[in-house]
């Protein structure tokens, strides 16, 4: 019995089936027909929305164990201004992009990636492309001023060999995850954090991002923690994809993605 996805790949699927018994579905084509038919001897296929609650004792009653989704695309329209600065930051990452591509370096390979950070950035908001922007320019301010201090700052910031196997809240500490877009909508206007426009509004909320340990129901600060502050007293969750680990937010009725 498994809920392991396959994500619809029947090589893998195979495979995965093999460690079972190497003599089921020796191949591609046995198992595209067997899921062709719906029907096979040796599995038994339900999808999630098809799973219900064992009969109630006494009014043999059963529920839908997971809370339907529906999924609504809500068009906006930018202003000029956002309008100009999305055409302005296009031609920036077009142009230097090209250069990019023209080099077969390190260094082109980090200008392609700082560009298609600055697009991610500006999708999820005009604060966090802002700030990005801001940074980019005070790098560049420091390594005009001394550019032998700034070598020797980054040698020194180079990434354990180790890097991939540390906990998050290590790793967190090394690299300085950038959640903007969240200080945006939930900063507490401290330590140079903005006041978040969600608060402005008078809205009760609480938030998770990848700086925060898994933790537990009882242990302030943890992704776990502020799944309950969510569930119990928040009117609101802002979080970033660190949410989307361990967490259940089955309960909640309205997700903006």
């Amino acid at each position: 019995m498994t809920a392991t996805p396959h994500k619809g790949d029947p090589d893998n699927f195979c495979l995965f089936l093999s460690l079972l018994d190497k003599d089921v579905y020796g191949d591609v084509k046995s198992l595209e027909e067997a899921m062709t038919r719906q029907e096979a001897p040796f599995y038994l296929r339900r999808l999630k929305e098809a799973l219900v609650s064992f009969p109630d004792p006494e009014t043999s009653e059963v529920k839908a164990l997971f809370t339907r989704r529906n999924v609504k695309t809500v068009p906006f329209e930018i202003s000029e201004e956002e309008f100009d600065l999305y055409d302005s930051l296009t031609q920036y990452v077009e142009s230097q992009s090209i250069r990019a591509a023209r080099e077969d370096s390190a260094r082109a390979r980090a200008v392609g990636f700082t560009m298609a950070m600055l697009q991610r950035r500006f999708a999820s908001s005009i604060y966090a492309v802002r700030r990005t922007l801001e940074r980019m320019k005070e790098k560049r301010e420091r390594i005009l001023a001394d550019p032998e201090k700034y070598r020797q700052e980054q040698i020194s910031r180079r990434l354990p060999d180790d890097f991939d196997e540390l906990p998050d809240d290590e790793k967190q500490e090394i690299i300085a995850e950038h959640k903007d877009t969240l200080d945006f909508l939930a900063g507490d206007g401290k330590d140079g954090r903005p006041l978040g426009k969600l608060r402005e509004w008078g809205l009760s909320l609480t938030q998770i991002h990848g700086g925060m340990k898994i933790g537990d129901r009882d242990s302030p600060g943890t992704r776990i923690y502020a799944e309950r502050e969510f569930r119990e007293n928040a009117q609101i969750l802002i979080a970033t994809e660190a949410a989307g680990e361990g967490i259940n937010l089955q309960f909640c009725w309205l997700m903006i993605n």
